[in-house]
């Protein structure tokens, strides 16, 4: 079997050394804030009462609470003002909650780009619908969580409630980034397609790990009627590169050769045109996102070296397959967004909206809500020895943050075209799949199979990137950095000699994680 990184031994250790997190009978998170309001989500280990308030100069906005089994708390507060710097407070049973690091004791409003807004879409991914144990690490003996009711799968009721809140955000498209099922079993894919089918919009799948080939049949792309798994997507004068980065068998991240030109040839032409193009898998297209969860190799140099080249037209990098919420700086392709969101199906259960204007992007994660949903999300902290919260959460502003287009980029896009996502000409065929809108796939990535020694936990797994840990584990994580930095990010050097180095402000955030 082909090894990610050929360190399983390695690996193994690093899970060993990372400290069973305490348990914390009340966690606050403030979860999703917009350009005009907030939310947070509080539970409890049993019931209580909860109060949260946002102080301004004026006095206090009180947030609506509703609670599940009296522990599992959502609070909102709304009509605040973009831009504005706010405190806040939280009360459980008459006393005050203390600041931390994931509920913060002030927080600032988005504001949005200059311009109009031209458009919405939203995106998920991990959604792994047919699983059964959410949270296995292969070979590295984590608990894993089960849902008690077999009839009413978390998978099934999380994806679900995505849909319907998806639904009711009025977005003009969905972009699912990935591991659609848990195996690519026939019956996984019919049910798969039968949830985002409620999709009131187009709805464009790539592949990943997941849903990679099995038995050397490669029927993913068929079953969802889908012409190829990676092409291009336009809407509004945006230009989406939905890519296939699975190795079709293993799952590693990969490019092959035909998709790899094609690539190039994109970028060349946004560079030209300065139109506005995202790129859009499943794997992250940065070292810094650790080499469990990158395309690595020399398919990252060309796509990287085309991305920079490109510069200013690439204006967001999209990526799941990590199970977390982070926002990273590669530092071969300065200025450009590599962003990765969280799995819907466990902990912290998001879905992602983003709003693109003239001059730039918002992106605002959303946690998503249903009775079930907050009692299994509760659970699923308990993920990776309970530092589930510290690996997959993320900052604030690795979810929810504003994004300005360099000024000398084109603006061909139009808010008065409603136009539907226009299909790749090199496709033959449209997708019944996303209401008569072209969508293709693309290829499969190493989650639940990930190349440990022995063989994975069946039907289950989850992948995630630790962007905290506790103290304890730090000394190991230095040295997984150190491990990430000598396999994934060796780099060829550029004969021109005329790369740029990042600017002031530049932020690295290298990427460190475990496999599924």
């Amino acid at each position: 079997m082909q090894r990610c990184c050929g360190r399983p031994a390695m690996l193994a250790l690093l899970a060993a050394a990372l400290p069973a997190a305490a348990a914390n009978p009340v966690r606050v998170e403030l979860a999703t804030v917009g350009p005009d309001f907030a939310q947070w989500v509080v539970d409890t280990d049993g019931p209580a009462t909860v109060a949260v308030a946002v102080l301004t100069p004026d006095g206090e906005i009180p947030a609506s609470v509703d609670a599940v089994k009296g522990r599992y708390f959502r609070a909102r507060v709304a009509d605040l003002t973009p831009g504005q710097d706010y405190r806040v407070r939280v009360i459980m049973d008459g006393l005050e909650v203390p600041a931390s690091d994931f509920a913060p004791a002030s927080f600032r409003t988005l504001e949005p780009p200059p311009g109009r807004l031209l458009f919405r879409f939203a995106t998920v991914t991990d959604t792994h619908v047919g699983e059964e144990v959410a949270g296995l690490v292969g070979g590295l003996g984590y608990q894993g969580f089960s849902w008690p009711d077999p009839d009413h799968p978390y998978w099934r009721f999380t994806n679900e409630a995505a849909v319907r809140e998806i639904n009711a955000s009025g977005v003009e498209f969905v972009i699912h980034k990935g591991d659609l099922t848990a195996e690519a079993r026939p019956e996984e894919m019919v049910l798969a397609k039968t949830i985002f089918d409620g999709l009131r919009m187009p709805w464009h799948p790539v592949r990943g790990n997941h849903d990679r080939v099995r038995g050397g049949v490669d029927d993913w792309a068929a079953a969802l009627g889908l012409a190829r798994s990676w092409r291009a997507l336009d809407f509004r004068g945006h230009r989406f590169l939905l890519l296939d980065t699975v190795a079709p068998e293993t799952g590693a991240g990969w490019l092959g050769d035909d998709q790899l030109a094609w690539v190039e040839a994109e970028l060349a032409d946004a560079r030209a045109s300065l139109r506005p193009i995202w790129v859009v898998g499943h794997h992250a297209l940065c070292e810094e996102a650790g080499p469990l969860y990158a395309v690595l190799g020399d398919a990252l140099f060309r796509v990287q070296d085309a991305m920079d080249q490109a510069a200013p037209a690439v204006v967001g990098v999209l990526a799941g397959h990590s199970h977390r919420n982070a926002r990273l700086d590669a530092l071969m392709v300065p200025g450009v967004p590599f962003v990765e969101t969280a799995s819907t199906k466990e902990y912290p259960g998001t879905w992602t909206e983003v709003r693109v204007f003239e001059g730039g992007f918002m992106q605002i994660a959303h946690v998503i809500d249903c009775p079930e949903c907050r009692e299994w999300y509760a659970i699923t902290t308990g993920e990776y020895g309970g530092n589930a919260p510290a690996m997959q959460f993320g900052r604030l502003e690795d979810r929810c943050f504003t994004v300005v287009f360099d000024p000398s980029l084109g603006q061909s896009a139009s808010a008065d075209d409603d136009s539907p996502p226009e299909r790749d000409p090199q496709d033959d065929a449209f997708s019944d799949l996303t209401g008569g809108t072209e969508a293709d796939v693309g290829s499969p990535d190493p989650e639940g199979g990930l190349p440990l020694d022995g063989d994975a936990p069946p039907r289950g797994g989850s992948c995630m990137v630790a962007a905290r840990v506790s103290d304890a584990g730090k000394t190991v994580l230095v040295g997984w950095l150190v491990l990430g930095s000598l396999l994934g990010s060796r780099r060829r050097p550029d004969p021109s000699g005329s790369r740029q180095g990042p600017g002031p402000g530049f932020r690295h955030r290298p990427g460190i994680g475990l496999p599924d």
